[in-house]
């Protein structure tokens, strides 16, 4: 009985290739997928099946990210790390932007301060308001209405 084999697209071939003679192990999504514009509008092809669309660029493409971290050329890896993406930790947020001391006090001019909570003091999960890929949205006023805009 004849075995079947596998037939890998030959892009995938080739960049095993050179990887492997020019001695370069795993790399982030964004060292090989950099050009983000030019996965705009990519689609998914039988003869690559879930490469294309599934390409960090192609994933950069379609995803918004806020203007400031855009400005600060954040990459996926940057906040999420390198492999599966998720959510993203309160202490990544921290290793930016400060401790949550230090990020309370820099919005101490407002009342209520949003990142000094009565209920919770400056403990509190950055994206229970702050959403990178979607509109963000004010936690507190789950029960409370406070006229805030939350970036």
């Amino acid at each position: 009985m004849k075995r079947k084999h596998r037939i890998l697209p030959l892009g995938v071939l080739l960049g095993g290739l050179v990887l492997g003679l020019i001695g370069l192990g795993p790399m982030a999504c964004s060292e090989i997928h950099r050009d983000v514009e030019a996965a705009k509008g990519a689609v998914q092809t039988e003869k690559a099946p879930g490469e294309t669309p599934n390409s960090a660029a192609s994933v950069r493409a379609a995803t918004e990210i806020k203007p400031h971290h855009q400005a600060a050329a954040l990459s996926c890896e940057d906040c999420h790390g390198s492999g599966k993406l998720g959510a993203v930790r309160t202490d990544i947020c921290l290793s930016c932007h400060g401790t949550s001391e230090e990020v309370a006090s820099s919005t101490s001019a407002l009342k209520p301060n949003p990142h000094d909570s009565l209920h919770y003091g400056p403990d509190l999960d950055c994206d229970l308001c702050h959403h990178e890929h979607a509109t963000s949205e004010n936690y507190c006023n789950i029960c409370h209405e406070f006229d805030m805009k939350v970036p």
